[in-house]
């Protein structure tokens, strides 16, 4: 398969704009358009639903890995409401993937250090 020249250009467009974005401190990647796009497409398929408590509006979108800034996957990103994602990176529960931390969703909803954190927020 051959690309064409358009193609190719976009191609390597996108590879510098990904190359930028792990460049780059992370609270300055939180300012661009694209963590925007990521983080509305994150809360958007949760449908405004934290995925975590089920409970309350999702405003904030979790990374899983930081291996991919500039380039994230669908599973990199859990949307979480502010007490949830405060409690999983408060908690060592930050490097759990997508589909470990929604597997243990009972669990960590019901941990004492979760019914803790309550006042916090």
């Amino acid at each position: 398969m051959t690309l064409d020249t358009a193609t190719l250009l976009g191609l390597a467009l996108k590879d510098d704009e990904i190359a930028r974005c792990q460049a780059m401190p992370y609270r300055d990647y939180l300012k661009t358009h694209w963590w925007n796009f990521i983080h509305d497409r994150t809360i958007k398929r949760s449908n405004g639903e934290c995925e975590l408590c089920q409970d309350a509006a999702a405003t904030e979108a979790h990374h899983t890995t930081y291996e991919r800034i500039g380039c994230e996957r669908p599973d990199d990103m859990v949307a979480m409401c502010r007490r949830c994602h405060q409690h999983v990176t408060s908690n060592g529960l930050d490097k759990l993937t997508r589909g470990d931390l929604l597997r243990k969703r009972r669990q960590i909803m019901h941990s004492p250090e979760f019914s803790r954190g309550w006042g916090r927020f």
